[in-house]
C-alpha cells in the first residue's frame, strides 16, 4: 500500500509539473498576446493620427479644390472677354486698314488733280500772260488803224485771250464760245452800219 502511494505522488507531482509548465507557457502566451495587443493599440492609435491628417488634407484639398475652380471660372471669364475684346479690336484695325487705304488712295487721286490742276493753271496763266502781250501790242499798233479795224482787231485779241484763259475748263470754254459767237454776230453788224 505504501508502494501505491507513492505511485499516486509521483504521479500527482509529475500533473503538478505539468500543470506549471503549461501555467508557465500560458503565461508567456498571455505576455505575448498582451504585447502584441499594445502594439495593436499603438498602431491604432498612429492610423487614427495618420486618418485625422489625412482628414484634415482632404477637408484643405476641398477648399482648395473650390478655390481653385472659382479661379479657373473666373480665369475663363476673363478669357472669354479678352477674345471679345481681341475680336472687336481686331474689327476696329480691319475697319481702320480699310479707312486708311480708302484715304490713302484719296490722298493719291487729290495729289494728281492738284497735280493737273497746277499744269492747267500753268498753261492758262502762259496763255493769259501771251494774250495780254499781245492786246498790248495791239493797242499799239491801233494809231494808224480806222476805227472799224480797230474794233474788229481788239475784238479778236480778246476773243483769244478769253478762249486760252478757259482752255482748261470745257465747260466754261464751251459757254464762252457761244458768248464769242453772239460778240462777233453784234460786231459785224456794227461794222456794216459804220
Amino acid at each position: 500500500r505504501h508502494v501505491e502511494l507513492e505511485e499516486r505522488l509521483e504521479e500527482a507531482s509529475r500533473t503538478v509539473e505539468m500543470m506549471r509548465i503549461q501555467a508557465e507557457e500560458r503565461d508567456k502566451l498571455l505576455k505575448g498576446t498582451l504585447a502584441e495587443l499594445e502594439q495593436r493599440k499603438k498602431q491604432w492609435e498612429e492610423f487614427r493620427q495618420l486618418l485625422e491628417v489625412a482628414e484634415a488634407d482632404i477637408t484643405a484639398l476641398t477648399d482648395t479644390n473650390a478655390h481653385l475652380t472659382h479661379k479657373l471660372q473666373l480665369a475663363q471669364e476673363a478669357s472669354f472677354r479678352n477674345a471679345d475684346m481681341a475680336q472687336q479690336l481686331l474689327t476696329h484695325l480691319n475697319s481702320c486698314r480699310a479707312e486708311l487705304k480708302a484715304k490713302t488712295t484719296q490722298n493719291e487721286q487729290l495729289k494728281t488733280l492738284a497735280s493737273q490742276l497746277r499744269k492747267s493753271g500753268a498753261a492758262s496763266q502762259t496763255a493769259a500772260q501771251d494774250g495780254a502781250s499781245t492786246l498790248q501790242n495791239a493797242d499799239d499798233a491801233l494809231h494808224s488803224i480806222s476805227r472799224p479795224m480797230v474794233q474788229v482787231l481788239k475784238h479778236h485779241v480778246a476773243v483769244q485771250v478769253d478762249m486760252a484763259a478757259f482752255a482748261g475748263r470745257p465747260g466754261m470754254l464751251k459757254k464762252k464760245q457761244h458768248s464769242v459767237i453772239d460778240i462777233s454776230e453784234r460786231h459785224a453788224k456794227e461794222l456794216d452800219e459804220a
